[in-house]
């Protein structure tokens, strides 16, 4: 795609950029650096993409039991994406003229209302992104009679992601499963069980990060104060970047009951990542020192289980109603990582950057909450119960897990009900166990941003200490103001909020227009809908409800729908 933007030199962007490289004379007048004028700025991306794959396919049944399917292939594809920037200054959109501009003399320029910032990106910008990949892959499976199923499936992939010749290249990804047809076995004769299938599959997968690489990464840009090309360092070299590896244990159910009316699967699963990209300390003597650095580093586990079920509930000519649903259980935990954070904050803001060992990667930190003071201000404790009233405990360690952003359990539940040509569905969403920072914080502090309603529930007088937890207001100028206060409230557990909460996702009603009407309108058949979209959320606490976009309009939806 291509866009394009042209700003007048009219609009206060063009007349600032303008005047910001401008100089003063002594007789009052001004040098201008940078020509006035329009402003044309041009973007394209352009995609290139080729793949190109060859299959067998192999399929027979021998002796009328013996089912045996298999593929072999290889895939070769390519991805090349094309950014290209430039901006024309005194652009005259009629005659398609513009003004070339120092660009050596702008980057280091100092005007009259100080240094102007102009980069490379201010003229034009080339990127380019190149993905390769070779693949061989194979899948086959054997069924006997009906009842006993083995399958296997391998892959190879080579990538120019990683470094050539990488002996990491060549290590395949695979699985195995194996399935039971319960129902099918004759001396299982249970009336209402019409099918019973009982199945595992252990494999391992990869993924690819395609934001590291196994060489040195660096930008190039020219240098306009002495002239050539300078490079800046982004990323050291990590020769053995490889495949992100996951080992997946499957054991499921499958099951349809009552006549088929009732039907679903549960399903237990078991994955540990291994060789998960994941940052380690830099090293000083490299140059690195605090910074820190992705390397297959990580481990991780996730266990849970999902259930679906839905069931016909009422069947007839004129009454029909489906209740379908979904429930998951996830429990997640790093249980090897090789980094630490210098200083707390970084835990607090970034804690998937520094995780821990044996909490969920994606993990709130912070301060135990101590109440509020005789006085009203914020207090918390560090990690041996020590109370801290004016700052927050100064070590890593004080910082307490508060529970993962991510739901522990989630689901769905889906109804719908229909009375002859009337149909009303609607979608419900859950999801629960997980926790969010509350970043609506009922706090004043020196600037002018939105504060929460619960600042009226702030401390007053003494005593309120017992009945609430809002701290007191205290202005900047007030010789009691203590700019910890805020992060120590901010921060403590006290803003950790429990996010359960349920929604309903989706309510339509639709009419199906009789096909005797249908075929005097000349149409195959036609229906009308009206519909609501996030219709209303269920949350724990006001607060949560707000920072999920609970209290978001509904959107509303009507559509005529006809076939030809």
């Amino acid at each position: 795609y291509k866009t394009e933007q042209l700003k007048s030199k009219d609009s206060y962007e063009v007349r600032n950029k303008v005047n910001t490289f401008s100089t003063s004379n002594n007789d009052g007048t001004s040098t201008f650096a940078l020509p006035y004028g329009n402003i044309f700025f041009t973007s394209s991306n352009t995609t290139h993409a080729y793949d190109f794959r060859q299959q067998l396919d192999f399929n027979k049944t021998f002796a009328e039991v013996h089912d045996v399917t298999m593929i072999l292939g290889t895939e070769t594809r390519e991805n090349k994406l094309d950014y290209n920037d430039r901006t024309l200054y005194n652009y005259d959109p009629q005659l398609l003229t513009y003004s070339l501009v120092n660009a050596g003399q702008l980057s280091g320029f100092r005007g009259q209302w100080g240094y102007g910032s102009f980069g490379q990106q201010d003229m034009s910008y080339i990127r380019e992104l190149v993905n390769r990949y070779v693949s061989v892959y194979s899948n086959a499976a054997y069924t006997y009679d009906g009842k006993y199923m083995v399958s296997g499936s391998i892959r190879w992939d080579k990538t120019n992601l990683f470094s050539t010749g990488s002996k990491y290249q060549k290590r395949p990804i695979w699985s195995v499963g194996a399935g039971w047809n319960i129902s099918e076995e004759k001396f299982f004769q249970v009336p209402w069980v019409n099918m019973l299938k009982l199945r595992a599959s252990y494999g391992i997968g990869g993924n690819i990060a395609k934001d590291s690489a196994p060489y040195m990464i660096a930008y190039y840009n020219t240098n306009n104060q002495v002239g050539g090309i300078q490079g800046t360092i982004s990323s050291r070299p990590n020769p053995n970047l490889r495949w992100e590896k996951t080992t997946t244990l499957n054991i499921g159910v499958d099951f349809a009951l009552l006549g088929n009316r009732l039907n679903g699967s549960i399903e237990y699963y078991n994955k540990l990542g291994t060789d998960l990209l994941a940052n380690t300390n830099g090293v000083p003597t490299e140059g690195w020192g605090y910074s820190t650095y992705s390397i297959n580093n990580g481990k991780m586990t996730n266990r849970g289980f999902e259930l679906t079920l839905s069931a016909d509930v009422i069947k007839n000519n004129d009454w029909s109603w489906n209740v379908g649903g979904v429930l998951g259980y996830n429990k997640n935990k790093v249980t090897y990582i090789n980094v630490e954070a210098p200083v707390s904050y970084l835990v607090i803001d970034y804690p998937t950057a520094y995780p821990r060992v044996g909490n969920p990667y994606n993990a709130i930190y912070g301060y135990q909450w101590a109440g509020l003071s005789a006085t009203g201000t914020p207090q918390v404790y560090d990690a041996k119960g020590n109370l801290y009233t004016d700052m927050t405990p100064p070590e890593i360690e004080d910082l307490v897990y508060l529970g993962t952003t991510v739901p522990v359990y989630n689901g769905s539940i889906n109804t719908n009900l229909r009375w002859k040509n009337w149909e009303l569905a609607a979608q419900f969403l859950f999801e629960g166990g997980h926790k969010m920072r509350n970043t609506n914080v009922a706090f004043i502090g020196s600037g002018m941003s939105p504060v929460s309603k619960d600042i009226e529930n702030r401390w007053k007088e003494p005593g309120d200490e017992a009945y609430t937890d809002v701290p007191r207001y205290i202005s900047t100028e007030s010789e009691l103001y203590n700019y910890n206060y805020e992060s120590m409230y901010a921060y403590s557990s006290i803003n950790v909020l429990d996010a359960t909460n349920w929604r309903l996702r989706n309510l339509s009603l639709t009419y199906r227009i009789p096909a005797s009407v249908c075929h005097k309108l000349y149409v195959k058949n036609a229906r009308i809908m009206l519909g609501m979209e996030n219709v209303f959320m269920v949350a724990k606490s006001s607060n949560a409800k707000y920072l999920l976009g609970g209290y978001a309009k509904p959107n509303y939806l009507c559509g005529v729908y006809l076939n030809f």
